[in-house]
């Protein structure tokens, strides 16, 4: 194992042998390694500068391992990738990338981590390190077309609009989600930021619009590089004056029909909090079985 060299960014020596190591990672363990907007920040589509830490073989110069840090108000996030063939503890790939994050990281801030399959990278050095799971997810899939319970109504959708849409989905949103811890606080910025990258389509964002008033969403989708390639739905509410009507059902319904029909998608993914028991009963009726958990590690800063 080599020494952690600290790139600031855009690495155009290293960028390739990144986006390779993404790439196998996500074949091996068979999920994204990283979120789409990481691979925006990554490939240097974004404004904002990253920092980012690279474990390196000694002999050939390698990339085998990375860990990328974004600050936000919240504190630190940390996304660890590391070679499959180098997770072995005695290789020390994470160990190194933590401590070497760790050091570069406010000591105040709050530092938090997801790890996919948390039985597989870095879950000892993260207890080394201080760190402890606080949330767990999973990603759901299934098969489409699937079989639609015969309960639900179809809806009458249109596609989001860019540019005028915005304020009013942000605030249903937030409205919608006031409970949940990443998604109930969403602003412009972060909003107008989706809607730059490349995956995004508005056709694929479906709006339920009610006297000129929005009361619902769904928003899907594709991950084109993914294997199978994939729809998802990204994020789906409805307005808390019309909860438990049977719009979330319906919501739903159309967003599996629109990603299989107009996008031709064969398998459809999600994820959901292990602890959102209604939300997972809805999702059962609808054919989705478990394909994975993520879970979240969080070092509290020394300001706590």
């Amino acid at each position: 194992m080599s020494d952690i060299t600290i790139l600031r960014r855009r690495a155009e020596e290293y960028l390739a042998q990144l986006l390779d190591l993404a790439h196998e990672i996500e074949t091996n363990d068979g999920h994204r390694a990283l979120e789409d907007h990481r691979w925006i920040d990554l490939t240097g589509a974004a404004g904002e500068p990253t920092l980012g830490l690279l474990a390196l073989e000694s002999a050939s110069k390698t990339v085998v391992g990375y860990l990328r840090l974004t600050s936000s108000r919240k504190g630190v996030e940390f996304e660890l990738l590391v070679k499959p063939d180098y997770r072995q503890p005695g290789l020390a790939v994470a160990k190194l990338l933590l401590k070497a994050g760790l050091e570069e990281a406010d000591p105040k801030s709050r530092v938090s981590i997801w790890i996919a399959n948390p039985d597989s990278t870095g879950v000892a050095s993260l207890t080394e390190a201080g760190f402890a799971p606080d949330r767990e997810v999973l990603q759901l899939r299934t098969a489409l077309p699937t079989n639609i319970p015969g309960d639900v109504p179809s809806l009458h959708l249109r596609a989001f609009e860019v540019g005028r849409d915005e304020q009013q989905w942000l605030e249903l949103n937030n409205r919608a989600f006031m409970w949940h811890p990443d998604q109930g606080d969403w602003d412009l910025d972060t909003l107008v930021e989706r809607e730059s990258e490349p995956w995004f389509n508005p056709d694929d964002f479906l709006i339920l619009e009610v006297g000129g008033v929005m009361r619902g969403f769904c928003w899907t989708k594709v991950h084109e590089h993914s294997h199978p390639r994939m729809g998802e739905i990204y994020v789906i509410a409805v307005d808390p004056d019309v909860a438990g009507s049977g719009t979330g059902r319906a919501l739903l319904a159309a967003g599996l029909d629109h990603l299989a029909t107009a996008r031709g998608v064969e398998t459809a993914m999600l994820y959901v909090e292990t602890s959102n028991a209604r939300a997972r009963r809805l999702y059962d009726s609808f054919g989705f079985r478990a394909d994975h958990l993520d879970r979240r590690y969080v070092r509290p800063g020394s300001n706590r």
